[in-house]
Order: C-alpha cells, then structure tokens, then sequence
C-alpha cells in the first residue's frame, strides 16, 4: 500500500492550489473524489491505516479475496456453467456467481473480480457480505454509506460504485479495476454486489 501520510500532503497542496473542492452529485465527482475516496482507509486508535477496501466477499461462510486462482475456486467446488471459457457463471450449492476478469496466468487462470446478483439465485437460501458488512438482501443504502461513505459513481440505475483510486475511473462498470459495487431494489435494499480487484 501506499504512503498515505505523503498522498494526503500532496491532495492538501493540489486543493490549495487549485482552489476550494466541491461537493459532488450523483455521476459527478469532486478534484478529490477524482483522486480518492476518503472512505477507502480509516486510522484505528494507534494511528495505523486500516483499510476498508479488501475486495473480499463471504458468501456461506466461505471467504473470497480477489484476485483468487481458478483453480484454487474450483478446488473448493465451483462448477463452471461453461467450461470453455474462464470467465462466466459458477455454480456451488445451488448458488450463481458470475466470474469476471480472468486474466491467463501460466496453467491457470486470476480471477480478479466476481457479480452476485439476488435475481440469479431468487430461488435459493445463502448469505452473503462484504468483509465490512454489507450484507445482501439485508442492508440498505444507509448502511453501506455508513461503512463506505459517499459512492464515488451512481449510475442510472441506481447502483452506488466506490472505487480505491477515484471516481475517474468510472468509464464502465464492465471493465473498471479496484471498485466495489452495489444494486438496491425499490425499497433501497442490497440485492447485487459487485468486487472487482
């Protein structure tokens, strides 16, 4: 990780200098939300950085950090809807999850990031939740802004995007590294969550 204490210095110079940042709107971002979510790292009492951004899922008591292996997912029961391809739907316990990112890496295959949507698995009991606690079909936007802050993109749609290294990255969902993502239904409850290393 980098040195934040010197990354901090620098934004606070960037600010003074090119005047007073703003606050932002839903698709816009401010010259600091651009660079940095605020919301990304905490300082614990000690003065350490901690940080909230860990690309990492728990879905039925099984931990996932990306980027994973393929094979290391597999290992652990993962059965691909279609093994011609590594990225695409997997299937484990009746639950759906979609892989994406898989980057070649020697006879294997990174998964660098994965989509966990409600609609796919409507018809099966799991549990699934973000290292930090948003939990699916269980916390609503209030919650995930209390641990995540302010989202760095809010699409059309209405899903709230974060993203480590700044809202301009925030072209395409699709394609974008280093975000965490979330989809709500009417009534502003977690029903997808995105990762994406």
């Amino acid at each position: 990780m980098y040195n934040r204490s010197l990354y901090l210095a620098a934004l606070a110079a960037a600010c003074i200098g090119f005047g007073a940042v703003t606050g932002c709107s839903s698709g816009e971002s401010s010259s600091a939300k651009g660079l940095y979510n605020a919301a990304v790292e905490a300082t614990n009492e000690s003065g350490e950085n901690i940080s909230v951004f860990d690309y990492k899922i728990i879905l039925n008591d099984e931990e996932i950090t990306f980027p994973v292996s393929l094979s290391e997912l597999k290992g652990s029961g993962w059965t691909a809807e279609d093994d011609s391809r590594a990225s695409g739907y997997y299937e484990k316990n009746g639950v759906r999850i979609l892989l994406r990112m898989c980057d070649k890496n020697g006879d294997d295959f990174t998964v660098n990031g994965v989509s966990v949507t409600n609609r796919k698995n409507s018809e099966v009991q799991y549990t699934l939740k973000t290292s930090q606690g948003v939990e699916m079909n269980v916390s609503t936007k209030e919650d995930v802004e209390k641990i995540y802050g302010s989202a760095d993109k809010v699409w059309d749609n209405g899903e709230y995007f974060y993203y480590q290294f700044g809202a301009n990255m925030a072209v395409d969902k699709d394609t974008d590294r280093n975000n965490i993502g979330f989809g709500f239904d009417d009534l502003g409850i977690v029903r997808s969550i995105w990762i994406t290393h």
